[in-house]
């Protein structure tokens, strides 16, 4: 009886190593057995190999490009050489400029402005241009030497000149683009490679004072409890007369006085505005425009702060008419 019991324990122990053998050898029914065991090897080869490329992959440009200093100095490799370089900005897209070598020349591209060195036959140059869709379709090329680089989107040959385009700054984007003829590549290619790395953000006036506020929310805070409008003393007759509605209509809007606010526009204006919702914290820089009995344009530089993180410096045009016998705001953009 005992016998009997063992040997149909041992079948079933049997059968059920042969079913878990089954389930490791069939993990891919096409493979041969022999090779079954070596599939999840290859899968993790796959993945390692996967992994490796993408932390080869090397950033050309800053993640965040470095801010413009006018003090900086910055040297550049050229024939193996350091040589020292200048900054230059583009005339159209004044976000940017690049330090290039202080021997490169200006080049009025069809698509805009470039730099760069020749004698006027299969010149090298650098470009910084606006995103264009239709023009990346157009990369239908890759430079292995260039594919490490996570911004690098592609190439071309346009008349016999290699084209290498990469893309920076994604909100919005912008492409940088190395022009060179193949015997140029040697000293062209990493020159403007460097170059590029040394592509500065060039903050404005504007720029400038929005990043004063949003560094520092207490400051921020200060500027809305205690604005600072157009000094009016510094104006007589009708400029200083202005100055005061333009002062006034700031106030009304920061203290939510809407009577007051209203009571300040024309009739046809009055049906069209609501109260702003931002704070005015800064006046300045008042510029007058054509003024005569009737009408009066005048343009103020205005800060505003909405909800402590939305800071924003324009420069619009205060329209004001005269209506029954009073100066009315007609319109402001």
């Amino acid at each position: 009886m005992n016998k009997w019991f063992l040997a149909a324990l041992l079948v079933v122990v049997i059968a059920g190593c042969s079913a878990r053998m089954n389930e490791i050898t069939e993990t891919d029914p096409e493979l041969p057995q022999e090779q079954a065991g070596e599939q999840a090897d290859d899968e993790t080869k796959i993945d390692d190999e996967t992994e490796i490329e993408e932390i080869v992959k090397s950033r050309l440009f800053e993640k965040n490009l470095l801010t413009y200093d006018e003090f900086e100095t910055v040297t550049l490799t050229w024939g193996g050489e350091k040589v020292q370089s200048s900054f230059h900005m583009h005339p159209d897209i004044t976000l940017f400029g690049l330090y290039l070598p202080e021997f490169v020349k200006e080049y009025d591209n069809e698509d805009g402005r470039g730099w760069g060195y020749g004698t006027g036959t299969n010149d090298s140059y650098i470009n910084i241009l606006y995103d264009d869709e239709s023009l990346v379709a157009q990369l239908t090329m890759s430079n292995d030497a260039l594919v490490q680089y996570e911004e690098y989107i592609g190439s071309r040959i346009v008349d016999g000149a290699t084209e290498d385009y990469f893309k920076f700054f994604r909100r919005p984007s912008y492409l940088a683009r190395i022009t060179y003829y193949e015997e140029n590549k040697e000293d062209a290619l990493p020159l403007f490679l460097e170059a590029a790395r040394n592509i500065r953000f060039v903050e404005d006036e504007q720029t400038k004072e929005v990043n004063w506020y949003l560094n520092d929310p207490k400051r921020t805070e200060a500027a809305m409890e205690n604005p600072t409008y157009l000094d009016e003393s510094q104006y007589t007759g009708d400029e200083q007369l202005f100055v005061k509605l333009i002062n006034l209509h700031a106030k009304y809007i920061n203290e939510r006085d809407e009577k007051r606010y209203f009571g300040m526009l024309t009739r046809e204006n009055n049906f069209n505005e609501e109260l702003p919702e931002y704070t005015i914290i800064h006046l300045k820089k008042p510029d007058f425009g054509q003024m005569s009995d009737t009408q009066a344009l005048i343009w103020v530089t205005k800060t505003t702060v909405k909800n402590m993180l939305d800071v924003n410096v324009s420069t619009p045009f205060y329209l004001f008419v005269k209506e029954d016998g009073e100066w009315k705001l007609q319109d402001i953009d």
